[in-house]
């Protein structure tokens, strides 16, 4: 189990439904924490054995267009678990908005390479499905030129 040395919980990268991912750090580099919500102020059973097949599951994905896991820890502060991710960049959501907008070859490459990932997780066994696909959660690499 990774220990973690500091969540900065004052920037949130992103929230959905059932989790909160903040930048944090392991040793010298910045990675992405994803915390869980919880009901009633505690980590349910239910809830535990679902980050525990997350993290079973996110440990065996190698995939160039899949963010890389890089372990289950105590978060610190509450003492639940939570999962690290290898720190992305910005969302196709924000990345379009810019001024100037990214070129037409450069949306394609995400196009190809969101349509890569899906591939790759569809093929796994049993096939991994996302089920909360959109802009926000589609994150680009260091390569993005406009």
């Amino acid at each position: 189990m990774l220990q973690l040395t500091k969540i900065d919980r004052n920037k949130i990268l992103g929230e959905g439904a059932y989790s909160v991912v903040y930048e944090g750090t392991y040793g010298t580099s910045q990675v992405a924490i994803k915390t869980f919500k919880k009901a009633a102020g505690k980590v349910g059973p239910e809830l535990l054995k679902a980050i525990e097949k997350e993290a079973t599951m996110a440990a065996q994905l190698r995939h160039p267009n899949i963010a890389t896991f890089w372990g289950k820890c105590v978060d610190p502060l509450s003492k639940d678990p939570v999962l690290v991710f290898e720190i992305l960049g910005k969302s196709v959501y924000d990345a379009i908005r810019e001024d100037p907008p990214p070129s037409v070859a450069i949306r394609n490459k995400w196009l190809l390479d969101t349509a890569h990932a899906l591939d790759y997780l569809h093929s796994q066994d049993p096939p991994v499905i996302h089920r909360d696909l959109k802009p926000d959660n589609i994150l680009l690499g260091v390569y993005i030129n406009h």
